[in-house]
């Protein structure tokens, strides 16, 4: 700003403080609630080759990662247990009503290039921020519920996105920001995760196997079940 490099206040306090230290906080319970994206008539992103559908990954993975985080102690609810279909608002509804202390949304991606490959994760855009894909400022001033918890919301994404690209060793597209509807509406720290491309044609024969797609519920439950416990609050549904 006027040729000085300047840092506004909210980027000082819900990005550059929990990069650089863990945030003070405890979560208002041991329940983790696990979102398989889309379901039912939205099959998500497609593979016709090799016949994968979004909607069934995600479905798997989040239900390896429940039987992981469960063997942690937390009680885990899943949005989903079946193929069905959740609108999205309802599906943070299914968070609040169950007391979560944190919410995990399971995704995987597609692309028109057909190079690209590898993890994203995101988090709520700050109030008056920028998300990572807008393309201009002011487009977000709004305050939703799931801001509440911007900073635990960086240390959250910014400690999941690093177990994924350290666990994984795929490409890393980056640790994002967006207003996703299935993070407004929570009353707790969220978090969504991109695990890969089913419409690259090497990375959609990795996903394919069960093998990887238990190491990403792995890293996962590393990752959510590391920061439940440093941030422990109170017992409880």
């Amino acid at each position: 700003r006027k040729g000085f490099l300047s840092l506004s206040d909210s980027d000082f306090e819900s990005t550059l403080v929990p990069a650089l230290d863990p945030v003070a906080g405890t979560l208002r319970s041991n329940v983790i609630v696990i979102d398989p994206g889309h379901g039912g008539s939205e099959k998500g992103t497609t593979n016709d080759s090799l016949g994968l559908l979004e909607k069934d990954l995600n479905l798997d993975v989040s239900m390896r990662l429940q039987s992981l985080l469960e063997e942690q102690g937390y009680k885990v609810v899943l949005t989903r247990y079946d193929d069905r279909l959740v609108p999205l608002e309802e599906r943070s509804e299914i968070a609040n009503h169950s007391n979560a202390g944190l919410f995990v949304s399971v995704h995987f991606n597609a692309a028109l290039n057909p190079d690209a490959m590898g993890l994203e994760t995101y988090i709520l855009t700050s109030p008056g921020a920028v998300s990572t894909n807008d393309q201009k400022a002011g487009v977000g001033s709004q305050a939703w519920p799931g801001n509440r918890f911007d900073s635990l919301n960086f240390e959250l994404g910014f400690q999941t996105h690093k177990q994924l690209i350290d666990d994984l060793q795929r490409v890393d597209r980056g640790f994002k920001r967006a207003r996703f509807k299935v993070l407004k509406g929570l009353d707790c720290p969220g978090v969504l995760v991109e695990c890969g491309f089913v419409s690259h044609d090497k990375e959609a024969l990795l996903l394919n196997t069960p093998v990887y797609r238990q190491k990403l519920a792995d890293s996962l439950a590393r990752s959510l079940g590391g920061f439940a416990k440093s941030h422990k609050g109170k017992k409880g549904s």
